[in-house]
This record gives C-alpha cells, structure tokens and sequence, in this order.
C-alpha cells in the first residue's frame, strides 16, 4: 500500500506488469466472463429492467471517475491531463446520457467510436508500470471494462 496514491509520473521504476503476462491475461479473462454473464442477465431482463441496469452501470462510470478524482486530490497528484476530456473519459458522458436518453445517435457513436477507443487501452495499457496495490491501476481496469461492457452488452443482447 506504500504507493497506494502514486500516478504514473511519481511512481518510481520496477513496479507494475507486462503486457499479457498472467496478470493481464487474468484481467482481460474476468473481463470476458463479466461480459458473458451480463449479456445473458440482460438478455433475461424486460424493458423497465433494462433500464435499470444501463444506468446502474451508468452510475458505476461515473462513480469510478469520481473516486479517481479524489483520489488524485488526496495524493496531491491533480494534473489537468487528468480532467475528463480524453476520448475515454468523454465516454463516460456519453454512456450517462444515453443511459437517462438512449437515441440513435448516441448508440452508433458508443458502438463505433468508444468502444474501440475502451477496448485498445484494455489491450495496451498505458498503467502497466503501476503497482497492484494501487488506485489509478484499478480504476484504470475497472473504468475501461465498464466502457467496455456498456455498449458491448446492448449490442449483443440486442
């Protein structure tokens, strides 16, 4: 927990992972069965339920972008490339609208534009220097599955 609020800019060298080592690979497979086991449960569900789920995980996105920020505030670690204007950090925008407001539009942008734009980061992640033990390394993870899953799980539960 030594480097529990450390950012990639102060955490010193000899920490993290590598691409698709085990840790990784453990990562990306939870993230398949997740995916898998909300497809099936939203599939299940009726329209008011649906509902429901797309801003429960609505809510997640946004919640796990707030932890990040206090995060940040608490390790004195705020930089302003850290507000929420990068083209993953606009999805969490984007999926909170569309969950109070779905249209046509905004579910052909998170298919085709911010669902790769989730999936390459998941792939190659640019925290892989960070340490388990770590905040940024777990939002970073968690926020990218849930852009992930949002727009996967409507696509393919229809």
């Amino acid at each position: 927990m030594e480097h529990f609020l450390d950012t990639k800019e102060t955490i010193p060298p000899g920490y993290g992972f590598a691409h698709f080592d085990t840790e990784h690979l453990i990562w990306l497979a939870a993230f398949v069965i997740l995916l898998a086991v909300n497809v099936v449960f939203y599939r299940k569900l009726e329209e008011s339920g649906r509902e429901k789920w797309r801003k429960t995980v609505a809510t997640l996105v946004v919640a796990d972008e707030v932890y990040k920020m206090i995060c940040l505030f608490i390790g004195g670690n705020f930089l302003a490339e850290y507000l929420p204007f990068h083209l993953c950090s606009i999805n969490i925008f984007l999926i909170a609208i569309h969950a109070w407001r779905p249209t046509r539009l905004l579910d052909n942008f998170l298919y085709l534009v911010c669902l790769p734009g989730a999936v390459l980061p998941m792939l190659f992640c640019t925290w892989a220097m960070l340490p388990t033990a770590n905040f940024m390394y777990w939002h970073s993870f968690t926020i990218h599955i849930l852009l992930v899953m949002y727009p996967l799980v409507l696509t393919v539960a229809g």
